[in-house]
């Protein structure tokens, strides 16, 4: 009798092509608003990097998220996936600058984002310490 993981992982398999130079297993199916894979699974739509993690691994431990080595939200190659916490997942977008605010080069009101300007708060996010100095100065 086949077992829920092998389905899973058969369907996920149906729904790749391989990109040769990476080795990235990239999703055909459905991709979601923010281009991640989705299949429902037992009646249930999933992020189908999360699927073909328990597939291959087993479940994933709450308060851990299913992160990609490769960034690249549409493969399901489980070599290029890892267990993190969303701290791990905002630090790795930040440092990969995969994030919109990761790329700005200046923050909202125009400072620039540069060594001595820049803090990186413990979630992984940066702030401008410019902007820091005129909050605590408007509300001192």
């Amino acid at each position: 009798m086949i077992t829920y993981r092998e389905q899973v992982k058969s369907k996920l398999l149906s729904k790749i092509i391989v990109d040769e130079d990476t080795n990235c297993w990239l999703w055909q199916g459905a991709i979601s608003g923010n281009n991640y894979g989705i299949m429902r699974a037992d009646g249930i739509a999933s992020s189908v990097h999360r699927l073909s993690w328990e597939a291959h691994n087993g479940l994933i431990p709450v308060g851990l998220s299913v992160l990609h080595k490769c960034d690249n939200k549409k493969c399901i190659n489980p070599d290029h996936l890892y267990l993190g916490t969303h701290l791990d997942n905002s630090r790795d977008t930040t440092e990969r600058k995969q994030s919109f605010n990761a790329t700005r080069t200046v923050c909202k009101r125009g400072h620039e984002f540069n060594e001595d300007n820049t803090y990186i708060r413990t979630d992984g996010r940066r702030m401008c310490r410019a902007c820091v100095k005129l909050l605590k100065v408007s509300h001192g």
